[in-house]
């Protein structure tokens, strides 16, 4: 048996799936999680959960928030063995500096993996807090070819503690089973005519996605908001932020639908298959799982230059790449009925993020 500890966000659909498939392939290795949400979800992969209560007014507050953290980390850090074969740290936070000399003496092996926003979001106190984690890791993986790289060379990261590794996506095999009558009884289910456009517009509620200048951009194009339906996946509580983005839906006579529920992996292959369009604009990625689905499931995806997928280029993905998000209401517009070369498309990420193509990389990444 091999004892893991995973450092993260226990409801992160890539974390759990990552557990799960682990299991599937060594049922006896034990994978416990110290996570910073309290666990939310169903049939979990993880053989124990220590969890910081993020319903705790403090947890809220913008300037105290990291102190908390780290403050509720250190007392569920107590309660931890100190036997584990690794640490996976998945989405290195700056808050675990106040504690890592703690934390990474919990195992033998420790390994951080990289994500977009941790690296491309932080400002350079925040990255200084995180210097020592990565010089005392074992090795660094990302799962993006340009994010690695551009970590390694600020953190002088020694090419041999270098790796890339990739998440699977699950949905793509549930992609793969539905007919063409569950996205059509979908549709009628959620009033979207069969004759609309459907764009599916960024993946969830973060103001990272650049919803309401998405918003701005798109209104200016008459013939968008006759033709198209806009789809936002708004899963969880209400924000400000969202009931922002709805009141500009509104104003400007957009036909749109909020899908606030969790979907089901079914539910959510369902959505990626019955979108003609994604946009994907947000401020930082590393390889958006989300995207994936889409280019995936035959939507046309328009993104942002700026995102590294130079990976996605190199293998002739058939996708569109815009300098900024003004540009976009005009590709949109320009490539409404615009079908991608599917077949293409599927092949190359098929080959990227399958999980049973990526799971052994996993296994050998935590070994």
């Amino acid at each position: 048996m091999r004892k893991i500890l995973f450092v993260g966000n226990a409801n992160s659909f890539l974390i759990f799936q990552l557990a799960r498939h682990i299991k599937m392939v060594h049922p006896s290795w034990r994978i416990d999680i110290l996570s910073e949400h309290l666990f939310e979800l169903e049939n979990a992969p993880y053989d124990n959960i220590f969890a910081v209560d993020n319903n705790h007014p403090y947890a809220k507050k913008k300037y105290i928030k990291a102190w908390y953290l780290a403050s509720q980390l250190k007392k569920l850090i107590k309660q931890l063995d100190n036997d584990y074969d690794c640490i996976q740290i998945l989405y290195l936070s700056s808050a675990y500096r106040f504690i890592w000399s703690k934390m990474k003496r919990l195992a033998s092996k420790k390994v951080v993996t990289v994500f977009g926003g941790d690296f491309y979001k932080a400002n350079f106190f925040m990255k200084s807090l995180m210097s020592k984690i990565v010089s005392d890791s074992d090795v660094i993986s990302a799962t993006n070819p340009d994010t690695l790289v551009e970590f390694s060379n600020y953190f002088n990261v020694p090419e041999t503690k270098k790796q890339l590794v990739r998440f699977g996506l699950s949905i793509l095999d549930e992609i793969d089973s539905l007919s063409q009558r569950e996205i059509s009884e979908w549709k009628v289910k959620n009033t979207i005519p069969e004759g609309k456009i459907t764009i599916a517009c960024g993946y969830n509620k973060s103001p990272n996605q650049n919803l309401q200048e998405l918003i701005q951009v798109i209104i200016l194009e008459s013939e968008l908001l006759s033709r198209c339906v806009f789809c936002f996946q708004f899963a969880g509580e209400e924000t400000s932020y969202t009931r922002r983005v709805i009141n500009l839906l509104n104003e400007n006579h957009v036909d749109f639908r909020i899908f606030s529920e969790r979907f089901s992996d079914r539910e959510l292959a369902i959505y990626r298959r019955a979108m003609n369009l994604m946009i994907q604009v947000q401020a930082t990625d590393s390889f958006s799982g989300a995207m994936q689905e889409h280019l995936y499931a035959g939507s046309f995806v328009i993104t942002g230059k700026w995102l590294p997928y130079a990976v996605l280029d190199d293998e002739g993905v058939d996708y569109l790449r815009v300098n900024s998000i003004d540009e976009v209401g005009k590709a949109i517009s320009e490539n409404l009925e615009r079908i991608p070369n599917k077949d293409k498309n599927k092949s190359v990420i098929a080959g990227f993020s399958k999980w049973s193509t990526t799971i052994n990389s996993w296994i050998n990444l935590l070994s």
